[in-house]
């Protein structure tokens, strides 16, 4: 996922000096154009992240273009170190979400009323469809 993405500014960082201006703005624009992908395709559980993100990305994509050399190479790297962060936020939120499900699934074992049993299965079924906690509890709270 992500991964691809930081391969190819850890690429673009180092091709960087033998590119001319405009080839590094089509290659961040690639790049910018794989993320936007990924993000839609993707149902990450970290959406005020990916939100922050997009706007990190674009933030570095218009400093590149406006600072020296020294400093786009530096953008690059913060860029990097970014894509970094956010997969492993992203790994550490389908732990907790996979955790979240089996606890669920353990405590739906464990016996209780049949409502109980009810609500829980159906917030097992929406957090295995993708939904965040929050989304099943304002569902909840609407119903």
């Amino acid at each position: 996922m992500f991964l691809d993405i930081k391969e190819d500014i850890f690429n673009l960082n180092e091709e960087y000096s033998n590119l001319k201006l405009y080839e590094v703005e089509i290659r961040l624009i690639e790049i910018e154009k794989k993320i936007v992908r990924i993000l839609n395709e993707e149902n990450l559980l970290i959406k005020p992240l990916v939100k922050n993100f997009k706007i990190y990305v674009k933030e570095t994509k218009d400093d590149i273009y406006q600072e020296r050399e020294k400093l786009r190479v530096k953008s690059l790297i913060e860029l990097k170190n970014k894509i970094t962060d956010v997969i492993e936020e992203h790994k550490r939120s389908k732990n907790y979400h996979r955790n979240l499900i089996r606890s669920l699934k353990q405590k739906n074992l464990e016996g209780s009323t049949r409502k109980e049993k009810y609500s829980t299965n159906l917030k097992i079924t929406l957090l295995e469809e993708g939904y965040s906690e929050e989304e099943i509890e304002g569902f909840f709270r609407r119903s």
